[in-house]
């Protein structure tokens, strides 16, 4: 049967290692005062609704959270929010994620998570380092424009989006107050930058992008680099295969692009170094 545990407060450690919940769970507005640990944990959901499988909404995880190595299919973590170190290394999502709205107070990891369909990060805010290395985001089938989203998403420490590779991503609006690295990352669909702050250093280095590349209203603070980088394109219009229109690179920032590549710079303000 479901497990339905919503309102609760779980003011010690909370410790469902390795458990297997056959049916939908319930955690709306949780507390956990002491560490929630689900490492190794599964959650099938049940078979009528998908996207009430598991819940986390508005969640309130006040110790740490360790999450490894544990197996979700649709699951929401909307709104919630994490104190301490959130850990999702491994973690399977065989079907949509949301954290859309959920706050990463302190360090998050996803190193080497699988999402299998459709994921949210839009508005979330990360107070800390975060970190997605080897991360891999396949994207859900009907709809290829809601793929991987972090739109208008906060990040207040390092993001490290290296070695990822992923469907179709967004990152329009997003603010990057620390260094921000995707290298050696492979983008398989469209890669979308508009309008995104990097105040601190951001990296490319030898990232692949198979499809179209908008970097338009992007605005970049700190010494950028593209070293290596590859840009394909889409198959259908040729002249939106990457663009900077209307980005700004400040003063003191330099933006060290690729000898040779086919970019649309207009409307671009340059008070730095573009090379």
């Amino acid at each position: 049967d479901a497990a339905v545990c919503t309102d609760a407060n779980f003011t010690h450690t909370a410790t469902v290692t390795e458990s297997r919940f056959r049916a939908d769970s319930n955690f709306t507005a949780v507390g956990f005062q002491g560490e929630a640990v689900f490492r190794g944990a599964e959650f099938h959901g049940g078979d009528n609704t998908e996207d009430d499988d598991v819940t986390f909404a508005d969640a309130t995880f006040a110790g740490e959270a360790a999450f490894a190595n544990a197996r979700f299919r649709y699951a929401s973590f909307d709104d919630a929010e994490f104190q301490q170190p959130a850990r999702f290394e491994r973690t399977q999502f065989s079907d949509d994620a949301v954290f859309a709205g959920t706050t990463f107070a302190d360090h998050v990891s996803f190193i080497e998570g699988r999402f299998d369909d459709d994921v949210s990060f839009a508005e979330a805010t990360f107070g800390a380092a975060v970190t997605f290395r080897g991360a891999e985001f396949a994207g859900g089938a009907n709809v290829t424009t809601d793929d991987l989203t972090f739109e208008s998403a906060q990040f207040g420490g390092e993001f490290d989006f290296r070695s990822v590779e992923t469907a179709f991503v967004s990152f329009e609006d997003a603010d990057f107050e620390g260094p921000a690295q995707f290298d050696e990352t492979r983008f398989t669909d469209e890669a979308l930058f508009g309008g995104a702050l990097f105040e601190g250093a951001a990296t490319f280095d030898e990232s692949r992008f198979e499809s179209d590349a908008d970097l338009s209203g992007v605005t970049f603070s700190a010494e950028t680099t593209f070293d290596g980088v590859e840009f394909h394109g889409g198959d259908n219009v040729r002249d939106d295969d990457i663009t900077f229109a209307g980005s700004t690179v400040e003063v003191g920032a330099n933006v060290d692009l690729p000898r040779r590549i086919a970019a649309c710079f207009p409307a671009a303000a340059v008070d730095g170094t573009a090379e």
